[in-house]
């Protein structure tokens, strides 16, 4: 297992079923969530790169609902990243569903 990969146990509640995919705050400190507004199920990754493109941190999570969904991250998963501009890829089933950019403050 890669050193680097961080798998979690998220805690998922039912929401709107509007296909759309959210992640907020940005910036963000203490906390991050990803909103997945689609019916969808399987095993989604959230990984973070640096801005020269080294990953720093890839979270893995299970959709088990079926629903969509909200996905909190830990506090103490995020905190080790320090202050800075992030990029980000989110896939579920091996799939790209979005990619941007975040800041940590």
């Amino acid at each position: 297992m890669d050193k680097n990969i961080d798998e979690i146990s998220w805690q998922v509640k039912n929401s709107s079923s509007e296909p759309t995919f959210k992640l907020y705050p940005n910036p963000f400190h203490n906390e991050l969530t990803i909103q997945i507004q689609k019916e969808t199920r399987g095993a989604g990754t959230l990984t973070f790169f640096n801005f020269v493109g080294q990953k720093i941190t890839t979270l893995n999570f299970d959709i088990k609902n079926g629903t969509a969904n909200e996905l909190k991250i830990p506090t103490h998963t995020i905190s080790q990243l320090s202050s800075g501009i992030y990029y980000y890829v989110f896939e579920i089933n091996g799939q790209q569903i979005d990619s941007g950019q975040l800041m940590k403050d």
